[in-house]
């Protein structure tokens, strides 16, 4: 089981999202930034071996505009063909990856929109998708390394957005785009219940956002059968262990806002104490990566290190509870149960009144006074 940040290391003060602007786009340009993002790329991955976080994303403008048509162009691709000149780079990448047992994730932007009902949007979505499976392709890393998506708008109609997001899965993407991408559930409009529903459809797995199920959850499920039902839309061998996002709301900000840093007691509650604890169908813990969406980046992922490790040991060393165990917990509940029946009995009995002093009774007191 691996933790991990997002893409941005404050400790090096190094990025995998160095880039330039649409109007500045040129070989040359791409060329210079693309290398940086390598540079630090290869930087920030040895940093996070030594500290033992071996889960990272890395930004989706890794190639700047990789997806766009400019770059995608012929005469640009003449100049400047990201995949060819820097494949010994990063096939290098991919090679310090596996050897070290990390894994790698990506997140495209938010104008990825699979389902809105207007092509041009889509088939910029479909290039975007692609670049980020020819980036992991190129690094030769195996479909375990996986991008995630957001199911995409409602569009007037929540139930038919749904159905087209299902058509243009199967049907307009590519297989190397569809190996690689999972779906997460959002804060807003499709709840881990939609994309489930989704899953049925086309079978693409679910990364579960445990902060987005406490802002949106449809149908009521605790975050433990929630994230249950997730796990279980994973290929182990195709897909890997489950991908979790972890977050917590920052006080006095909108419902969704990241946390600017991590609160222990809320990993522990949530991560430790009630997700680890979840087991399949065959009774086995389910193993799974968190991916920390925190602002402060490395610097929780440090912090929180510690305790995710004890988690799991912990874990490990709970037994399995025996039939002794059993009989105790039962002769416990029996003793609660007659202590609740005594009380209430207590309670139940006519309680006995004070006589009222009489009037003879009074005089005597005042006479004593």
């Amino acid at each position: 089981m691996k933790i991990g940040y997002v893409g941005m290391n404050r400790a090096l003060k190094l990025t995998t999202s160095n880039t330039t602007r649409l109007n500045n786009v040129s070989p040359k340009k791409i060329k210079e930034k693309l290398l940086v993002n390598i540079d630090h790329l290869k930087k920030m991955l040895k940093w996070n071996v030594q500290k033992n976080l071996l889960f990272f994303r890395i930004g989706s403008e890794f190639v700047p505009f990789a997806s766009h048509e400019k770059v995608r162009d012929e005469e640009f691709k003449q100049e400047f063909n990201w995949i060819e000149e820097c494949e010994d780079d990063l096939k290098e990448i991919g090679k310090f990856v596996k050897e070290n047992n990390i894994r790698i994730s990506m997140h495209p932007d938010q104008f990825v929109l699979i389902n809105s009902p207007d092509m041009e949007i889509f088939n910029r979505s479909y290039e975007e998708l692609n670049y980020h499976a020819q980036l992991m392709n190129t690094m030769g890393l195996d479909t375990t390394h996986k991008f995630q998506i957001h199911l995409g708008g409602k569009y007037d109609d929540k139930r038919k957005s749904m159905q087209r997001f299902v058509d243009r899965y199967k049907n307009n993407l590519n297989d190397a785009i569809r190996a690689r991408c999972v779906l997460e559930n959002d804060d807003r409009i499709y709840s881990l219940e939609d994309v489930y529903w989704i899953h049925q459809q086309c079978g693409i797995p679910i990364l579960f956002d445990t902060l987005h199920h406490e802002c949106l959850n449809s149908n009521g499920d605790s975050l433990e059968v929630a994230f249950k039902k997730a796990a279980s839309t994973w290929d182990p061998v195709k897909d890997g262990v489950p991908l979790i996002d972890y977050s917590d709301q920052e006080p006095g900000a909108r419902i969704g806002n990241h946390r600017k840093s991590i609160e222990l007691k809320h990993f522990k509650k949530v991560i430790c104490d009630k997700l680890m604890k979840c087991k399949n169908d065959d009774g086995e813990f389910i193993e799974f990566d968190v991916m920390l969406e925190i602002k402060d980046k490395d610097a929780s992922a440090i912090k929180i290190l510690p305790v995710f490790l004890k988690g799991v040991e912990d874990r490990e060393k709970d037994p399995e509870p025996t039939e002794d165990d059993n009989q105790e917990d039962l002769k416990v509940q029996v003793l609660e149960e007659d202590e609740d029946e005594a009380v209430s009995s207590e309670e139940e009995k006519p309680k006995k009144r004070k006589k009222a002093p009489t009037k003879k009774a009074s005089t005597t007191k005042r006479k004593k006074k």
